[in-house]
């Protein structure tokens, strides 16, 4: 069975994050792939008092023996 660890990048959500290409956020995602991280999802965090500008970046990896 394959086995995988994960991490969380916190990223600030600001209107230039998603505009133009979102250049930030490819430079991001570009580099944790450089290391092995594969995306698996980007979403607003749970919390009691909501706070929308910030993003969970969520990224595996498998784990070789």
């Amino acid at each position: 069975m394959k086995k995988y660890e994960y991490k969380i990048i916190e990223m600030k959500n600001n209107e230039k994050l998603l505009k133009s290409g979102a250049p930030e956020l490819i430079k991001m995602l570009n580099e944790e792939g450089e290391d092995g991280w594969r995306l698996v999802q980007i979403h607003y965090p749970l919390a009691k008092h909501l706070n929308l500008g910030i993003l969970n970046v969520i990224f595996e990896r498998e784990l070789h023996d």
